[in-house]
C-alpha cells in the first residue's frame, strides 16, 4: 500500500507515482495525477483536472469544466461536473455528465462511451452535446 496524496486548497496539486497510490484535491484549479497501476486520481474543484497513467487507474472529476484523463489500459475517466470532457486509453471508457433541458425543469444525465465501440477512440477528448451524444472535444488551450 502506498500513502495517498491529498490537498484542499485552490491551485494546490496532488500527485503520486506508485501502484495503488491515490491522489485527490478539493480546490479551484487544483489538479490530481497518478502514475501507478490501480492508482486513482480525483478532484472536486472548478476547472480541476484529474489524470492517471497506470493500467486500471480511474480518473474522476466533480467540478464544473474539470477534465478527466485515464490513459492506462482498462481505465475509466469520469466527469460528473457539467461542461467537462474525458479521455481514456485502450479498452477503457469515458463517462461524461450533461444537462437535459433547462436548470429549472431539466435533470442531470450521464453518457458512457467504451473505447473501441461506436467510434470512441483511445486518447481522444470527448464531451456530451445537448442531446447526450459523445462528440470529440479537443483541448482548446484556453486558460481561465
Amino acid at each position: 500500500y502506498r500513502a495517498p496524496a491529498s490537498t484542499a486548497g485552490d491551485l494546490a496539486p496532488a500527485s503520486t507515482a506508485g501502484d495503488l497510490a491515490p491522489a485527490s484535491t478539493a480546490g479551484y484549479r487544483a489538479p490530481a495525477s497518478t502514475a501507478g497501476d490501480l492508482a486513482p486520481a480525483s478532484t472536486a474543484g472548478y476547472l480541476a483536472p484529474a489524470s492517471t497513467a497506470g493500467d486500471r487507474a480511474p480518473a474522476s472529476t466533480a467540478g464544473y469544466r474539470a477534465p478527466a484523463a485515464a490513459l492506462g489500459k482498462k481505465s475509466i475517466a469520469a466527469c460528473l461536473g457539467q461542461s467537462s470532457r474525458a479521455k481514456a486509453g485502450k479498452d477503457g471508457c469515458v463517462i461524461v455528465a450533461w444537462w437535459e433541458g433547462d436548470y429549472q425543469e431539466g435533470r442531470p444525465r450521464v453518457t458512457v462511451g467504451y473505447v473501441g465501440e461506436n467510434g470512441i477512440n483511445p486518447d481522444t477528448w470527448y464531451a456530451a452535446d445537448e442531446k447526450g451524444q459523445l462528440v470529440e472535444k479537443p483541448d482548446s488551450g484556453v486558460k481561465e
